[in-house]
C-alpha cells in the first residue's frame, strides 16, 4: 500500500547516526570518557555521538550496516531509539587487529579497543548470535575470545553464544574479567593488555 502524508517515516538509523556524528566533536565526548573511565578516542572509534545529554552508539547488522541506535543517559540508564533494530557494536574505522573479543555492551567494547582487541559488543548477555557469526565470517575470523560478565546471566549467555560459534567451525575460548564484574571495570582498575594476556593465557580455544 502506498504511504500517505499521515504515515510515519521509517527510522533511518544510518542517517540518524551520520547526522549525530556530524555535530559531535571530541570535546563533547570527553566528559563521557571521564565519567566512564575510558579513552575518548576509543569511544570515537566505536562511533560514539552525543545528542542532548545522551551518549549514543550505532548497532550493526551482520552485513556491517547500521540497524539501530543505543543510548546511554547520565544516570547510566540504557535504551534504544524507537525504530531501532538490535545489532552489535563494531568499530567504525579499520583496526586490523588479529584478536577478536566479543563482550557485552558498547562500553565494554570500548574497553576492548583500549586493550588492543577488535571488539564485537552485544547489547546484552543474550541474543544477536547470528549477527556475531555473520560478522566473524565477513571478517574471515576463525578464532575468537568471548569475555563474559562475571555473573550468572553473563556466563550463561556467553556459553550459549560459544555453542553457536563452535557449530560454525570457529574456535572459541570463554574467559571473564579477573576480580571485576566486567571488562570496563577491569580496565578502569588499571588492567593492561599484558595483564589480560597473562590472566587468559591458559584458556584454550575449542571448536
Amino acid at each position: 500500500m502506498p504511504k500517505t502524508c499521515n504515515d510515519k517515516p521509517d527510522f533511518d538509523s544510518a542517517l540518524w547516526w551520520a547526522t549525530a556524528r556530524h555535530v559531535t566533536r571530541l570535546e563533547k565526548l570527553q566528559p563521557w570518557a571521564d565519567q566512564l573511565g575510558l579513552p575518548v578516542e576509543c569511544i570515537d572509534w566505536l562511533g560514539g555521538a552525543t545528542i542532548s545529554d545522551m551518549l549514543t552508539f550505532p548497532m550493526h547488522s551482520g552485513t556491517g550496516n547500521i540497524c539501530g541506535i543505543r543510548t546511554r543517559n547520565p544516570d547510566g540508564s540504557k535504551k534504544a531509539i524507537t525504530g531501532s533494530k538490535a545489532g552489535v557494536f563494531l568499530t567504525t574505522i579499520p583496526l586490523n587487529c588479529l584478536d577478536v573479543l566479543i563482550c557485552e555492551g558498547p562500553t565494554d567494547a570500548v574497553a576492548a579497543m583500549a586493550l588492543d582487541f577488535e571488539p564485537i559488543g552485544r547489547p546484552s548477555c543474550i541474543g544477536q548470535e547470528q549477527h556475531v557469526i555473520d560478522t566473524l565470517k565477513r571478517w574471515g575470523k576463525y578464532r575468537v575470545t568471548i569475555c563474559a560478565d562475571a555473573d550468572g546471566p553473563g556466563i550463561a549467555g556467553a556459553e550459549r553464544l560459544a555453542q553457536f560459534i563452535r557449530a560454525c567451525r570457529i574456535a572459541v575460548r570463554l574467559v571473564a574479567p579477573v576480580g571485576h564484574k566486567d571488562l570496563r571495570d577491569w580496565y578502569k582498575a588499571g588492567a593492561t593488555r599484558a595483564d589480560v594476556d597473562l590472566a587468559w593465557g591458559q584458556a584454550a580455544y575449542n571448536n
